[in-house]
């Protein structure tokens, strides 16, 4: 239920790239400061960090020390009446939203919005909902350049963009300077959010088959 997997109890013991989890009572092959507090955890995920992007563990590949789990969210955590991203799903207005701190290309991330969340990759159509995203969505850091997908792409036509549930053209717009390029040669034709120099979140074209972070909307 919790955004970063705090309270989560189960069973999940590889990462997210098919790493086997090294038991937490163990100091083979990566040493840790966890060994007696999650000793009884066996080797599952677990957050005993607060990690902001949830559940994670040690790995047994010496080479690889760490990495972060998939963890669902519990049945339930799509309750509209919990309104703060502890639970999953931030409301703004007459929608509800959530991130899913999960890599995957564009295509693979709407039918993860439809199949697990009967939701939809976010649609933003004012500039008020675009404020309120852009400030709650993760920022990229110097470690780590963190994008995330909306739901709009140009497959039909180059650089003009439609939001894919509704079936509509981009009435509002937040493109990065010289954005949309649609640079032909990377196949940039899915919308997600970017990092400029104005230390701001704007929109960029995006190659499609990119595995980034994704942001789902229900009404």
């Amino acid at each position: 239920m919790n955004q970063q997997g705090k309270n989560y109890t189960g069973k999940i013991n590889k990462t997210r790239f098919g790493q086997k989890c090294q038991a937490w009572k163990s100091l083979a092959p990566n040493k840790h400061p966890f060994a007696v507090k999650l000793a009884d955890d066996e080797d599952y995920c677990r957050n005993p960090d607060t990690e902001l992007y949830g559940p994670w563990c040690y790995t047994t590949d010496p080479g690889t020390r760490w990495e972060y789990c998939n963890v669902p969210y519990c049945e339930g955590a799509d309750n509209p009446s919990k309104d703060n991203w502890k639970y999953g799903w931030q409301g703004f207005e007459d929608s509800y939203y959530s991130i899913q701190y999960t890599e995957k290309s564009w295509v693979d991330a709407k039918d993860f919005c439809k199949t697990n969340l009967g939701a939809y990759l976010a649609e933003i159509t004012t500039p008020e909902e675009n404020d309120f995203l852009m400030n709650l969505l993760p920022k990229p850091t110097a470690d780590n350049s963190i994008e995330v997908w909306l739901g709009a792409r140009d497959l039909k036509r180059e650089r003009e963009f439609t939001w894919d549930n509704s079936a509509t053209y981009l009435d509002y717009t937040d493109w990065g300077p010289n954005e949309p390029n649609g640079d032909d040669w990377y196949f940039e034709d899915c919308l997600a959010t970017h990092l400029y120099r104005d230390g701001k979140l704007h929109w960029n074209d995006r190659s499609c088959a990119a595995r980034i972070f994704f942001v789902c909307e229900k009404r």
